[in-house]
């Protein structure tokens, strides 16, 4: 019964926190209405209204960098409900190009070509363990672990341009200087 009010509460107080960043947004007051919603997202990563919303807030305020990786979101987690949406036609062409899933599978097919949540949402609400899924849900991926799936999970793939933004050799220098437990030993 307590678990019961808890899922209650939670979805109480996201709603809550979406109109307020609704009427925040519609109030022009966007720095305001970003927070309130980036709070929401902590409740429900997997909100598709949030995202959508956070994207407009995002665009409203000139941020379009951050307003396409919102919208990139939404697409993967219901690109029907997207493609419904009204927006500049160039705009949503660009989130669904960018969007489009790799021919390997990914994260997102995993759980949201049916719409459900993300993996391990409901049972980090209810308390219960996945264990017996844990390593399917990790075997189709280039995660390591399920916590590094969970850590990862609202991110959206990694783009061309992150890719070559990237400093080679500063990322090799920085995982050359992590220490592995034995390693130690091994050089002494």
């Amino acid at each position: 019964m307590h678990r019961l009010r808890l899922i209650y509460r939670k979805h109480v107080v996201t709603r809550l926190l979406l109109v307020r960043g609704w009427l925040l947004y519609a109030g022009r007051r966007y720095a305001r209405a970003e927070a309130v919603l980036q709070r929401g997202l902590t409740l429900t990563p997997a909100s598709f209204r949030m995202h959508l919303l956070l994207g407009r807030v995002h665009l409203a305020a000139g941020k379009r960098k951050e307003a396409l990786q919102e919208f990139s979101i939404c697409y993967h987690l219901d690109p029907a409900r997207f493609t419904q949406k009204t927006f500049d036609g160039a705009l949503q062409e660009e989130v669904v190009i960018e969007s489009q899933v790799p021919a390997e599978p990914d994260l997102f097919e995993l759980c949201l070509r049916e719409g459900g949540p993300l993996p391990g949402e409901w049972d980090d609400l209810l308390g219960c363990g996945q264990s017996a899924l844990d390593a399917e849900m990790v075997a189709g991926t280039d995660f390591s672990s399920v916590a590094e799936l969970r850590r990862f999970r609202d991110l959206p793939p990694l783009t061309r341009e992150d890719v070559a933004r990237t400093d080679i050799g500063l990322l090799l220098e920085q995982l050359s200087s992590i220490s592995t437990p034995g390693e130690t030993l091994d050089q002494g």
